[in-house]
């Protein structure tokens, strides 16, 4: 028979658990002012709760902590502006030790195609893993992006959907979150970042 001490100390116990898997190590609903991220390049501004890349052009802004490594990032994007090929879309950015070393993830425009690369002691190295499927969202209406970090693996989810699952035998092994324009105009909301556990 449960007694009232042993319910509570289940429930206790339960929370902790809750609360050790569900971190926060750092969220943005760009509710205040844009005082949490940098700004690497481009144009970028707060309108009406969202952040935005307001000039077509390359652009990167970035938030968090250099030392991050095994993390959960969530965001909500969309490109407004494409460029004129399927790649200049908004590209989801972590891992972001340095300008030269960073995860990148984005969804073309046209061709239900998406596409995780990095950028490698200053390289630009595409086609780490990417997949042509009909599902694949449009990224330009509004999509939740969910990409999970642990040790040299990588997991990438589109409205709760795996669609990418990559492990780096190079891994960039630490970072921030971002987002970077590629000639086109985007914006994103509902920033969130959970550390994951080892």
């Amino acid at each position: 028979m449960l007694t009232l001490a042993m319910v509570y100390g289940l429930w206790s116990m339960d929370c902790l658990s809750a609360e050790r898997a569900e971190k926060v190590l750092f969220s943005d609903d760009f509710t205040k002012d844009s005082g949490k991220w940098e700004v690497y390049a481009g144009d970028w501004e707060i309108q009406k709760g969202e952040y935005v890349a307001t000039e077509v052009g390359e652009g990167m802004a970035v938030a968090g902590d250099e030392n991050w490594k095994n993390y959960a990032y969530e965001v909500k994007f969309r490109t407004d502006e494409p460029g004129t090929d399927s790649w200049l879309t908004s590209w989801v950015v972590f891992r972001v030790a340095d300008p030269d070393n960073w995860y990148f993830v984005l969804l073309h425009h046209g061709n239900n195609f998406i596409e995780m690369g990095k950028r490698f002691n200053g390289q630009h190295v595409s086609w780490l893993q990417g997949i042509n499927d009909k599902e694949v969202a449009d990224p330009l209406k509004w999509q939740k992006m969910r990409i999970e970090c642990k040790g040299a693996n990588i997991k990438v989810f589109i409205d709760g959907k795996n669609y990418l699952d990559f492990t780096d035998p190079e891994p960039i092994e630490n970072g921030k979150v971002g987002i970077k324009n590629t000639n086109c105009t985007c914006r994103i909301d509902d920033v969130k970042v959970t550390e994951l556990p080892k």
